[in-house]
């Protein structure tokens, strides 16, 4: 038999926020059928910009107890493998990732120079570290989806250049972002959802045809496009 591969975003995907009494069984519903589909080849992984531990928190919160095959965090610059017992980080990835020159000091000159050159500020959204795979920033809508698009597309095109990989999303206030913002995701080059759909489809050789992904957003729409586009 075939593999199958399921892959789903997190947030208000396979996740629901703030969820009422009927969501929790939708969800129970859904890692009971998961469940019942991993013993028959079928692989599992979410895809998330969220880190390990937020993810596996609001897991706990609501009683799911499905543990899916992968999880790519981070913005899927990061893959946890489930060993049957914990989520261990997959090192062949990771090497894949970080394969390139990803420094946190060219990111930081790179948001000071548009933030000068448009007047503009961005907000980090953690603390971050010499060596993460991830850097994220809250950037505030201008009051002109034109203009904040001219800005973060000045931004792309100047990451570009350096081989840095920037996307932007609209925030999701329910997931504990602000309102009237903008997710803004620095990545290396290799990473992202739909490298880490890349990975997972080529490291478990399965058909495209045998794929299906589910997602809500604007960052899920290159991952959905890349296995659905010329089946």
């Amino acid at each position: 038999m075939t593999r199958k591969l399921l892959l789903f975003d997190f947030d208000e995907t396979y996740y629901k926020h703030q969820p009422t009494s009927s969501d929790i069984e939708d969800m129970k519903d859904l890692e009971e059928l998961l469940t019942q589909l991993s013993k028959e080849k079928v692989i599992v992984a979410i895809l998330t910009g969220s880190a390990l531990a937020s993810v596996l928190s609001k897991m706990t919160k609501t009683g799911m107890t499905f543990k899916p095959h992968y999880i790519a965090t981070d913005l899927s610059s990061k893959l946890y493998t489930w060993n049957g017992k914990s989520y261990v980080i997959n090192e062949t990835y990771q090497k894949q990732v970080l394969d390139g020159t990803f420094e946190l000091s060219e990111i930081q000159q790179l948001i000071s120079t548009i933030s000068h050159k448009y007047h503009v500020s961005f907000q980090p959204q953690k603390e971050f570290q010499p060596y993460d795979t991830h850097y994220n920033y809250y950037f505030k809508m201008q009051g002109d989806e034109a203009e904040d698009q001219r800005i973060l597309n000045d931004l792309i095109s100047m990451a570009s250049d350096q081989r840095y990989v920037v996307k932007y999303n609209r925030c999701n206030p329910r997931a504990g972002d602000p309102e009237n913002a903008y997710d803004v995701d620095f990545l290396p080059q290799q990473a992202g959802k739909k490298y880490a759909a890349q990975f997972l489809i080529s490291l478990h050789d399965i058909p495209k045809s045998q794929v299906l992904g589910f997602g809500d957003s604007g960052n899920d729409r290159e991952f959905l496009r890349f296995f659905t586009i010329d089946l």
